[in-house]
């Protein structure tokens, strides 16, 4: 009798994360390098980076209110990390999005999917 050794569904999902993690920096890294600016991303990056250097939730030296506050502390955090901060934050939005895989693995198997179903409709879901 021949034992099969299956392998956890926790190794297929880091395997699937690492890879969409990898799949979605290589795959924007050229456009974050020569981004197209809209009005908005110039307004986060430019609350962001206030926040960063310590000058408050401001824009040209004015409290700004127009936008809502998560995002520009995400861009704050992100630009300290590295010396190159729209990679780095390219690569902490890239970790951050691809955790979609594992509610997407949990939410299939809560509707009793099999476990490879499961892991195809979280990759799917990060990629």
């Amino acid at each position: 009798m021949v034992m099969r050794r299956t392998v956890p569904p926790w190794v297929w999902l880091v395997a699937i994360y690492v890879v969409s993690v990898a799949v979605h920096f290589v795959s924007m890294r050229r456009a974050a390098e020569f981004p197209l600016l809209a009005t908005d991303e110039v307004q986060y990056i430019s609350v962001g980076e206030n926040l960063r250097l310590g000058h408050g939730f401001t824009t040209r030296g004015e409290f700004h209110t127009g936008l809502p506050p998560i995002y520009p502390l995400f861009v704050a955090f992100t630009h300290s990390l590295g010396s190159n901060a729209r990679t780095s934050a390219l690569l902490f939005s890239c970790i951050v999005i691809c955790l979609v895989v594992f509610p997407a693995y949990g939410l299939a198997r809560h509707i009793e999917l099999d476990r490879r179903s499961a892991c195809l409709l979280a990759a799917a879901a990060a990629l």
